[in-house]
């Protein structure tokens, strides 16, 4: 239950079902379309997206490369769930910025196990960083925006390296991030 996870699905029974089953092991938020879903993500800061693809208004290609391209948001990995089989809408999806594109109908288990695997791929980097302060940054910093966050950082410890009151949890603040988000 210590993660967050974001359903984004307009079919209402559907998406009680995923609130349901995935409840029993993480901290769920829902939206029922994805306009009402990139407000969520950026509010709630989950840990993982679970994503429809076929939505009215903003369908689920749209949101996922609004989240990827977002910096408060481009971190979180994104699932996208379809009724499309086709290789063209898989590729549009990882194109899109998803980690993982499921087919519907899905088995719950494959779900959440998928879900636990990316959340684990997701902390390694951050469980390395902790062990090893001076790790290479190449080794974190694998996409723009990782560099660009990494980019702040440096900068904002330079500024401030004289300040005996900096802490750690001035640093979120700084570069304009929720101390989630910023960790």
């Amino acid at each position: 239950k210590e993660y967050k996870i974001l359903i984004i699905e307009d079919d209402e029974e559907i998406r009680i079902f995923l609130e349901s089953q995935m409840g029993e092991h993480f901290t769920v938020f829902t939206a029922p379309d994805g306009d009402s879903g990139l407000s969520v993500a950026t509010s709630e800061e989950p840990d993982l997206i679970i994503c429809d693809v076929m939505m009215p208004g903003t369908d689920g290609f749209e949101v996922t490369r609004r989240l990827k391209n977002d910096f408060n948001t481009s971190h979180i990995p994104v699932v996208m769930l379809t009724a499309h089989s086709s290789i063209e809408h898989q590729m549009e999806g990882i194109k899109a910025g998803a980690d993982a594109y499921i087919r519907k109908p899905f088995s719950p288990k494959y779900l959440i196990l998928r879900v636990v695997k990316l959340i684990a791929l997701m902390e390694r980097p951050q469980q390395k960083f902790s062990r090893e302060p001076d790790v290479v940054q190449v080794t974190i910093a694998t996409t723009d925006k990782d560099r660009e966050f990494i980019g702040w950082r440096q900068q904002i410890i330079e500024e401030r390296i004289r300040d005996s009151d900096i802490s750690v949890c001035a640093l979120p603040g700084a570069v304009n991030l929720g101390r989630t988000n910023f960790y």
